[in-house]
């Protein structure tokens, strides 16, 4: 079984650390797959999608652009308030807490 990124201790390095290690793995893996050969099938695919593309080049995105978007998103999820914001906490104080049939009223004690 492959070791968890526990074991490797990759959960204990920052996001930007981390996503730095994927794209490391990924780029080692692609020039893996890059130097085994191809099958006919393959080759024809591939040899169709570069036709596709150079015949349509307003529909393929650049990587940089693609791989920027995706960092993007990433770090938005994991800092939705943005870089340098602070959260904020509500505090329920007295008048905030009330029991449903009050919040649910409209004022007059009456749901």
């Amino acid at each position: 079984m492959a070791p968890t990124i526990q074991e490797l201790g990759i959960d204990q390095l920052s996001v930007d650390d981390r996503l730095a290690v994927a794209e490391a793995i990924w780029d080692s893996v692609a020039r893996e797959v890059e130097a085994a050969p191809r099958s006919e099938p393959q080759r024809a695919e591939l040899q169709r999608r570069l036709a596709d593309s150079m015949a349509h080049p307003e529909a393929v995105t650049p990587w940089v652009v693609v791989k920027a978007r995706a960092l993007a998103k990433a770090r938005r999820r994991l800092c939705p308030h943005g870089p340098g914001r602070k959260r904020t906490t509500h505090q329920a104080g007295p008048a905030a807490v009330g029991s449903r049939a009050e919040q649910a009223s409209d004022g007059d004690g009456q749901p």
